[in-house]
């Protein structure tokens, strides 16, 4: 690995711990946000809209450690307090599905079976704990809602990213203009970008459907026995 990088790298994980630790303190988000929410729900795609939004500082794979007037993009759950916190939610089993996409041939079993399903053991890998995960699924829906957090469904926002972008939003209290709420949904636009970029692995995860193509009915079953109750809270009857 390239040293300059590797040292990029660390910088990196440093501040994004140290802002994490920082962000915590509902007093010290008075200027910032914080996105959360369990991988592959969709907080990469709402931490860029909420940044261009908010004129918040982001960046992606160099975080900086900053005191004010930050976005922190993350998928952990310590935070205190609501001020300032939007949680993200997917579907379980898109997220399953996506996260097969993502990390097919990068785990230590088969992630697909010969018929190109997501096999069982990746769906409760994908329960326990994804990558990048500080708990698992369930433990995570429900703290947010325990919590009281602001929430946005990435189906939701796919329907219609600026109605439902401006909502969350609005519900945190946040200083915005719906002209920069426009701007910034044509700008992420998912459609608009795959034709940019069309051979994105990100851009290929933003389905909401695949999960009847590729789940077995013993799949959705371990997934409704996982989360099926806190789901149908958001909206999921699995």
């Amino acid at each position: 690995m390239n040293k300059l990088y590797s040292v990029k790298r660390f910088r990196s994980r440093v501040s994004s711990i140290a802002l994490r630790n920082y962000l915590s303190k509902e007093a010290n988000r008075v200027d910032s946000m914080v996105v959360c929410g369990y991988p592959k729900s969709g907080t990469t795609w709402v931490t860029q809209l909420v940044s261009h939004i908010c004129g918040l500082a982001y960046s992606q794979n160099d975080v900086k450690f900053c005191t004010s007037g930050v976005v922190l993009h993350t998928h952990a759950m310590h935070f205190k307090g609501k001020a300032g916190l939007l949680y993200v939610v997917r579907d379980p089993r898109e997220v399953v599905c996506s996260a097969a996409r993502a990390l097919s041939g990068k785990v230590g079993f088969a992630v697909y079976d010969a018929k190109g399903n997501v096999t069982a053991d990746f769906v409760d890998y994908c329960m326990i704990r994804l990558p990048g995960a500080r708990m698992d699924m369930a433990s995570c829906m429900n703290l947010a809602k325990k919590n009281g957090w602001v929430v946005v469904r990435f189906e939701d926002l796919k329907n219609d990213a600026v109605r439902y972008i401006e909502g969350a939003l609005a519900d945190m209290g946040m200083i915005y203009s719906s002209e920069l709420v426009v701007e910034a949904c044509e700008k992420y636009d998912f459609m608009r970008l795959k034709r940019e970029v069309s051979d994105s692995v990100f851009l290929a995860q933003s389905t909401t459907q695949s999960w009847k193509t590729h789940l077995t009915r013993e799949g959705i079953e371990k997934i409704r026995s996982h989360c099926g109750e806190i789901s149908s809270s958001y909206g999921y009857e699995i």
